[in-house]
């Protein structure tokens, strides 16, 4: 008998239920006193016909995988193990709805909380603690309903983009640790997570990356490839401690996080920045021949600061902030660029100086990037949220109507009449003459009857150059969206 026992025990897996290992046993020893009976009956004495009969069955590992399968397919879980948890599922993110735990659309309608986070990171406990329960248990119908469930969420949150809040809170959280307590800087990722790209990435491969586990490992099982787990007990709780902890921490750290993105300073923006009074009034009072010295007076006067005094009064995490900014804005070359510190979005344009041997040869206000028009980002340069009723139409036949040696008083006008945007303009001397340069926006509507506002409204730039007050250069930039893609067109004075 303690032949039979041993050799039965090397069949059955330490992790079973005691029911299950039990059954198990039942199986096996019926089987091996039945073979051992039929042995006696032809003349074999009991210990030779128990030996012949453990030959007859087999010892190797195929055929304990082998018996094992069988067994698993008549005694293992049953089908409603994985209905219950498709459903568990299927309810948590039903229930997502009246509790108000999704972010209810991609552009921050519904900013994240506390109850919304910890919502959303409880389900995922329950998900993960189901995986983790089948996958000790050894339940692969479970396992497949649970990655075949999370599946089906990962496609609908691919398709609408509108991820649970705990995929806002820990991004924004993670992005608070690391700019905070770590030499690195994540906050330049803040505006894609607003836009809701890099949350939607990060949510569905925390539904997608479980449920691929979960699926392969059913077929594991199935196969008989999957190994035991050791230790279950203890990594299960192992698993359930740091979960809970990391739970606990990001939802203490949410409104940390939260604040920390909203609060999240941009000093250079090629996108809202335009003259305003205080830089038009600067630059009534700067004008090239003057000193570079009594430049700088007049701007200390108005509270500006140039790029490097700024930033030498920062601390740690500001400068940091402060580099990454700065490295998104290709600013003139040869101006030295002052701005006021305390003014964001929408600023009120910079100001900026060219010297050479203390004397000013240029300056500058409003949006002075380097680069007039950058057709890999659409409507790459600002716009002012003051108007956005211009007649592109007449603009456009203006513009054509140009001829170069047009006075710049009379062009100014013109354009400012159509209700044009002046977001940047110089004034510099080349070649000994005074040279004026402006860069005008305009934005309105060119198909009226089209629905979607990408296709319904267009955008226009003009770049003016003017010598001695006469035209020398004229551009006219037209972008219109198609298909995603930015189209840019230039038409150019004659």
């Amino acid at each position: 008998m303690d032949r039979i026992s041993q050799f039965v025990d090397s069949f059955i897996p330490k992790n079973l239920p005691k029911e299950r290992k039990q059954m198990l046993r039942y199986e096996l020893e019926d089987h091996i006193f039945e073979k051992t009976a039929f042995y006696e009956e032809i003349g074999y004495t009991r210990e030779q016909s128990i030996e012949k009969a453990i030959e007859e069955f087999g010892e190797g590992e195929e055929m304990k995988k082998h018996i094992f399968n069988e067994f698993e397919e008549l005694y293992a879980e049953r089908d409603i193990f994985g209905v219950f948890a498709f459903i568990i599922i299927a309810f948590m993110n039903y229930l997502c709805w009246p509790l108000d735990t999704w972010v209810t659309s991609a552009d921050f309608n519904r900013d994240p909380d506390v109850f919304g986070t910890a919502v959303s990171l409880g389900m995922i406990f329950v998900v993960l603690a189901m995986i983790v329960f089948a996958r000790i248990k050894k339940y692969r119908k479970m396992l497949f309903a649970i990655g075949f469930a999370n599946i089906l969420v990962a496609v609908c949150v691919l398709v609408s983009f509108y991820p649970q809040m705990a995929a806002y809170a820990m991004t924004y959280n993670f992005i608070y640790l690391v700019d905070n307590y770590t030499p690195f800087l994540l906050g330049n990722l803040i505006a894609n997570a607003y836009e809701g790209f890099l949350i939607g990435v990060l949510w569905f491969g925390s539904l997608l990356i479980p449920a691929i586990y979960a699926v392969v490992m059913s077929f594991l099982l199935k196969k008989g490839k999957a190994k035991a787990v050791k230790n279950p007990k203890k990594k299960a709780a192992l698993f359930c401690s740091v979960y809970l902890s990391i739970a606990v921490v990001s939802c203490i750290l949410q409104p940390v996080g939260q604040q920390y993105a909203d609060d999240y300073p941009v000093w250079f923006s090629p996108y809202t920045l335009y003259i305003s009074e205080m830089p038009e009034e600067i630059f009534s009072k700067l004008y090239p021949g003057m000193s570079e010295e009594s430049a700088n007076e007049v701007l200390y006067s108005y509270g500006y600061q140039n790029l490097e005094d700024y930033r030498a009064s920062l601390d740690w995490v500001a400068k940091k902030q402060f580099d990454a900014n700065v490295k998104e804005f290709d600013f003139l070359d040869g101006y030295t660029i002052w701005f006021l510190p305390d003014v964001y979005i929408p600023g009120e344009g910079f100001v900026g100086v060219k010297s050479e041997n203390g004397t000013v040869t240029g300056v500058g206000i409003g949006n002075l990037n380097n680069r007039m028009y950058d057709a890999d980002d659409y409507n790459s340069f600002g716009y002012s949220e003051i108007e956005f009723n211009h007649d592109i139409e007449a603009m456009t036949e203006s513009f054509r109507a140009l001829q170069k040696g047009a006075d710049e008083a009379d062009v100014i006008n013109i354009f400012t009449q159509l209700h044009g945007q002046i977001y940047a303009k110089r004034l510099y001397i080349e070649n000994g003459e005074a040279v004026s340069y402006y860069r005008i926006y305009f934005y309105g509507v060119v198909n009226p009857e089209m629905k979607h506002y990408l296709d319904k409204y267009d955008s226009r730039y003009i770049e003016l150059t003017f010598k001695g007050g006469n035209l020398i250069k004229g551009n006219l930039y037209s972008e219109r969206n198609q298909d995603g893609e930015s189209i840019v067109s230039v038409e150019y004075v004659k």
